[in-house]
């Protein structure tokens, strides 16, 4: 039984394949149903595995100083989806939206080319494309993968194990492979060139990739027990449990808001990104004093005073979903941070951390009044950011003086 599902894989992506090359070779079709084919399909990969990267488990692997983006990065927090135990995890959302918007514009992209170059040398045209049995393999492609995530992702818990980037993975890498084939192919087709090595370099690229696919298992196997590392057994982190019971009583404390928002301005000034406004705005000033015309300062400066204020915007939007709805819970054993926003605790400093914590203040704290703590703790740097008085958040372990003359010994 096992020797044949082993050949399941390599029977449907054999299948899946042979259809629209039967098309091509035996029903006469151009080669514009076989682009579509497999153009749709790259579009279908996409779109299931941005449902796969919603629900992985594991904390994503991206920097958490991009803006935005990293500021879910540590983001504990889910919407559980009704009767199973499955839930979309927050700090994958705006992973899979960049995704979601970049490929998927790669790949709009590439279809265009392709479609172009074929109506020009006569490969056909997406309208005919869409007369010819083309349909059943777009509806073939919706099957497969939808059978793929279900069945062989999450009902066989290969979901457990990976993070968003890896779950996205499976698309990305035919989309920009495969889908520069598809470009290659309706450019080489519009110098009138044969199609039949086309079609043969176009079907194989595909397998390549659908059996990768399908072996995927295999290909971790692998990458385990040899020495040479190729990124297929890569296991991300889990994440680590938070207790968030304090012993003791418990102060709560919040950041300033108005300071968190100026750090966040100040983050966006910081970024990496204002090269290119240094770079918009010299070039300005450069052209307007060689031509002696205002003319170049205008064109270099507003699209830099633009870009400014864009990163300005997001700095700030950055650091409200970061540390504008975190509280922090002080207890004797230590610093529990609980965000309002997502509903959960996020992290916890043991109390001997907390006292050996170093205290900054940024530009913002030294405008409204407030203090830092930044706390290293399991790998990663913890900011307890824009606090009233930073020694509130210092367990305070001192025993009580009448504790300590209730039990001294008499004299």
């Amino acid at each position: 039984m096992t020797e044949r599902r082993e050949w399941v894989p390599l029977i449907v992506a054999g299948l899946t394949n042979a259809v629209p090359v039967a098309g091509v070779v035996l029903f006469g079709w151009s080669l514009a149903p076989l682009v579509l084919v497999y153009w749709f399909e790259l579009g279908v990969a996409l779109a299931f595995a941005a449902v796969r990267g919603l629900f992985a488990p594991r904390p994503p692997s991206h920097p958490p100083a991009l803006l935005v983006v990293g500021a879910v990065r540590h983001k504990r927090g889910g919407i559980s989806l009704p009767w199973t135990d499955r839930r979309v995890q927050f700090a994958n959302v705006p992973v899979v939206a960049l995704a979601l918007v970049g490929f998927g514009l790669v790949w709009f992209v590439a279809g265009v080319i392709a479609f172009a170059g074929l109506e020009v040398g006569g490969g056909g045209t997406i309208e005919d494309a869409a007369t010819t049995g083309a349909g059943f393999g777009m509806l073939g492609a919706v099957a497969g993968h939808g059978v793929d995530t279900v069945a062989r992702y999450f009902l066989a818990g290969r979901d457990e194990r990976v993070n968003v980037q890896q779950a996205l993975q499976s698309a990305i890498w035919p989309i920009l492979v495969v889908g520069l084939a598809l470009v290659v192919c309706g450019l080489v087709v519009a110098t009138g060139a044969s199609t039949i090595l086309l079609l043969a370099g176009l079907v194989t690229t595909k397998c390549c990739f659908d059996l990768a696919g399908s072996y995927r298992d295999r290909l971790r196997a692998f990458d385990e027990r040899t020495y040479l590392t190729f990124g297929w057994a890569f296991d991300p982190p889990t994440w680590n449990p938070v207790d968030a019971d304090l012993d003791g009583p418990v102060e709560t404390v919040r950041p300033h808001r108005g300071a968190v928002l100026l750090d966040g301005v100040i983050r966006g000034w910081t970024s990496d990104a204002m090269t290119l406004v240094a770079v918009l705005a010299g070039s300005g000033v450069v052209l307007s004093l060689l031509a002696g015309d205002l003319g170049p300062l205008f064109v270099g400066g507003v699209p830099a005073l633009a870009l400014l204020l864009l990163l300005a915007v997001l700095g700030a939007v950055h650091d409200a979903i970061r540390f504008g709805w975190l509280t922090y819970r002080v207890g004797d054993d230590g610093v529990v941070g609980v965000d309002r926003l997502f509903g959960r605790a996020q992290w916890r400093v043991p109390a001997w951390k907390v006292e050996r914590a170093d205290v900054e203040r940024t530009l913002a704290d030294r405008l409204v009044g407030t203090e830092t703590l930044v706390v290293s703790h399991d790998d990663r740097e913890i900011r307890i950011t824009n606090v009233p008085d930073a020694d509130a958040l210092v367990p305070d372990r001192t025993p009580d003086a009448a504790a300590v003359d209730a039990t001294a010994p008499d004299s």
